[in-house]
């Protein structure tokens, strides 16, 4: 388990090195029986440590005729899976790293002082180099990518307007917050005293199809996202994706968005730039009939697949595997 304590400490520390906004951080809520639909329980009746939580009464955490909002691999910008050296690149100083009893690292970065704002990533044991989560938290007016319309300082009605009712609601009386988890999906959100969204998270791949729903990649759907544009084509990239060209190898350096956006990173104009890009490169074989199609399996374990074209296209492959739900580039290789 990933101790509390270490969030904590953060606050501490981004309160004594900036000013206070005039927010009494040291009130605490009185939780009432009753709130939002939701009933008061004790954590420990939840399998949870000792506590108290909201647990949603009605018959489900999503109203009638609204979608659930899917579960989401980005987060201001970063990827899950993203390499830790890209994340570090992303930021100036580094706020704190914890070494969990399990094995389990927690990094994390200021992301803005005047709003008190920092970025954490989590790594799993089993995978130390790439991020198992993200996580966005500061004040109101904090500099963020929108995540799926909510950023920090969104107010609690914003939020179940748009996410619908958690399936849980938890006060964390260490930060006096309450965390609001949604049952299947891999998202969730702190409300602090004040009504207001504090912090976002994602955490692994609940939610996310174990297999794309679609049998093979489209060469095609991938043409049209590159034409599309920087964020349409992050949906179609794996976040470790690379690009050998001659001996070079190119991948995000940076946040994955903040890469894509940037006309000067390498991956930019790998992707996008000139008519050697793979960009230029797909949209004139997105229609051909002679690339050779095969599944590819991994030592490791795992398969994707592969399109092979033949001389004299300046790609020689394309792979994709699947990630989060669905088929996205993984390597390209040039001739």
């Amino acid at each position: 388990m990933i101790p509390k304590y270490w969030f904590l400490c953060l606050v501490i520390y981004l309160v004594t090195v900036s000013p206070l906004t005039g927010q009494d951080s040291s009130s605490h809520l009185q939780l009432p029986k009753s709130v939002y639909g939701f009933s008061l329980v004790e954590t420990s009746a939840l399998g949870g440590t000792a506590g108290t939580a909201y647990r949603y009464k009605g018959t489900a955490a999503v109203s009638v005729g609204q979608t659930r909002v899917p579960s989401q691999r980005e987060l201001n910008g970063f990827l899950l899976g993203q390499h830790k050296d890209a994340i570090a690149a992303s930021f100036a100083k580094v706020l704190q790293i914890d070494t969990t009893s399990d094995g389990w690292i927690n990094r994390s970065y200021l992301l803005d002082r005047p709003h008190r704002a920092y970025m954490s990533f989590k790594f799993s044991h089993g995978r130390l180099d790439y991020a198992t989560s993200v996580q966005v938290a500061g004040d109101s007016g904090t500099p963020m990518v929108p995540f799926v319309g909510i950023v920090l300082g969104s107010s609690r009605q914003a939020l179940l307007e748009r996410f619908g009712n958690p399936a849980r609601v938890e006060h964390q009386n260490d930060v006096n917050t309450d965390l609001y988890t949604y049952e299947g999906s891999n998202y969730s959100f702190e409300i602090d005293a004040h009504g207001l969204v504090s912090s976002i998270q994602i955490f692994g791949e609940d939610g996310f199809d174990t297999l794309p729903a679609k049998p093979t990649p489209s060469l095609d759907s991938l043409a049209i996202a590159l034409k599309g544009g920087r964020e349409a084509a992050l949906q179609y990239l794996a976040p470790d994706v690379e690009i050998y060209r001659g001996k070079r190898s190119v991948r995000f350096r940076h946040g994955a968005l903040a890469d894509l956006q940037a006309d000067t990173s390498e991956l930019s104009r790998a992707l996008f730039q000139g008519p050697q890009s793979v960009a230029s490169i797909v949209a004139a074989y997105r229609a051909d009939t002679t690339a050779d199609v095969n599944i590819r399996v991994w030592p490791d374990g795992g398969s994707g697949w592969v399109w092979k074209f033949p001389a004299p296209a300046a790609i020689a492959e394309l792979v994709f595997k699947a990630s989060a739900g669905r088929w996205r580039l993984w390597e390209v290789r040039y001739r």
